[in-house]
């Protein structure tokens, strides 16, 4: 049983991961209550701070990723993205309030994380 500890916990780390990551790419999907500008041809209706990012070229959604790699203390999951400004908009410049997207999503799955870490933990009692 123990021997399956580490092959279980990775399993529920790369579930968590993944649906982290999908859910911050689907908060930013719909309708958003910010204010309406033009550029050029084109409409943007903005997020309203609090709201997740509204999708303008979509950029943002498609940079986040998730990996989990082995370490020697257990599995370790990321979610991440590589544009610039995705730290801006997660939490918020001196000019522009927050527009989260990452921390509610990983708030939204952190018990169902806990809960399969226990399940696991009393499989092996």
């Amino acid at each position: 049983m123990a021997a399956q500890f580490p092959v279980a916990t990775e399993a529920v780390v790369k579930k968590t991961t993944q649906e982290i990551e999908k859910i911050s790419k689907e908060s930013m999907e719909g309708p958003k209550s910010g204010r309406l500008y033009s550029r050029g041809k084109k409409t943007h209706h903005a997020s309203a701070p609090g709201e997740p990012p509204a999708v303008d070229s979509g950029n943002l959604a498609n940079s986040i990723q998730s990996e989990v790699s082995m370490q020697a203390n257990g599995p370790r999951g990321v979610v991440f993205t590589n544009t610039e400004y995705a730290v801006g908009l997660e939490f918020g410049t001196r000019k522009m309030a927050a527009r989260p997207f990452m921390k509610p999503a990983a708030d939204r799955m952190r018990p169902i994380y806990l809960s399969a870490l226990k399940k696991i933990e009393e499989s092996l009692k």
